[in-house]
């Protein structure tokens, strides 16, 4: 899209299992579906389950644009998580399950792990 700015939290994992990669990128809502939990709804929402693909996690999208800081840290307690991932606009996190919660960054935007315990 020529002359579009991206505008969303983007998800990338990369998973290589017997020699076929596996590849899933999310944006925003996509983003916080790879996590074992997420919020759907207002800040303070009951958490659902995500698809599970990192383990024992919730990701929050827009993560300083929309001042989800305090949001994130509360999730992680509500939902006895040990990671919380807040990814803002313009950021890109790539990882996989078998090495998060290592992970790289591209993107000028900002990139929080909380670890819980």
């Amino acid at each position: 899209m020529a002359g579009k700015k991206f505008t969303g939290s983007l998800f990338g994992i990369t998973s290589p299992a017997k020699n076929q990669p596996k590849y899933y990128f999310g944006e925003s809502m996509g983003a916080k579906l790879v996590g074992s939990k997420l919020r759907v709804g207002a800040t303070g929402s009951a958490l659902v389950d995500g698809l599970g693909i990192l383990k024992d996690t919730i990701i929050e999208g827009h993560y300083t644009q929309k001042q989800r800081q305090q949001a994130l840290s509360d999730e992680v307690k509500m939902g006895s998580l040990k990671y919380g991932l807040g990814i803002d606009e313009d950021a890109e996190v790539v990882t996989t399950p078998e090495t998060f919660p290592k992970y790289s960054k591209t993107g000028p935007g900002f990139v929080k792990l909380i670890i819980n315990g």
